[in-house]
């Protein structure tokens, strides 16, 4: 389904409305350092996109500070092989992990322009938000086009997005720039796919 024009205007530049509460930076400043608790049993559907969906792990607790991962697949993936990917560390550390399906086989920027994928992601944050006690830093991760999208949307949204990881990314093409998150890109050398020298070689 299209987007109304307001909201195409509105996400044109890929820019996140959802943000933290005011107080999350300050919560986890003051938070005791230590191992975090185990989440067990908690990996279900977003129930947002109907076919087109994604799958989070959540807090353990609503009311209990928890860190934020939002991870994107690569082209032709889903949510829930992110998740199958990441779910042993983040269930050891903690984290809860927002898993979004991107509207097609991969992510609307690399389809041709920002769109419906940023206002599915938003939609969702706004809900997990206002769900749980989430705490900074939230962290954006992703794999292959994935990747190309967490760079992408983490360096237009670095006032959200603290820290950005990308595995084997193509390219990088934030249609803004805001803040200043903590990159780390990490690539295969023998990769044939998306060689090195032609990608992550090249955003630097």
């Amino acid at each position: 389904m299209a987007l109304p024009q307001d909201a195409r205007e509105r996400y044109a530049l890929g820019r996140l409305s959802a943000r933290l509460p005011a107080d999350a930076e300050e919560t986890a400043a003051h938070a005791p350092r230590g191992v975090a608790q185990p989440v067990r049993g908690q990996v279900r559907p977003l129930g947002l996109g109907g076919r087109r969906d994604g799958v989070l792990i959540r807090p353990a607790k609503a009311d209990v500070d928890t860190r934020l991962l939002v991870a994107l697949h690569g082209a032709g993936g889903s949510g829930r092989q992110m998740v199958d990917l990441l779910e042993p560390a983040a269930l050891r550390r903690g984290l809860a992990v927002l898993a979004p399906d991107a509207r097609g086989t991969s992510w609307d920027l690399i389809g041709g322009g920002y769109g419906r994928d940023v206002a599915f992601l938003d939609d969702a944050l706004a809900r997990l938000f206002s769900a749980y006690r989430i705490a900074a830093p939230v962290v954006v991760c992703g794999f292959s086009d994935g990747a190309s999208y967490a760079l992408s949307l983490g360096i237009a949204n670095g006032d959200l997005f603290e820290r950005v990881i990308a595995w084997s990314p193509g390219f990088a093409a934030p249609a803004t720039r805001v803040g200043t998150p903590q990159i780390f890109v990490s690539h295969g050398v023998t990769d044939r796919v998306l060689p090195i020298d032609r990608c992550s070689r090249r955003l630097g």
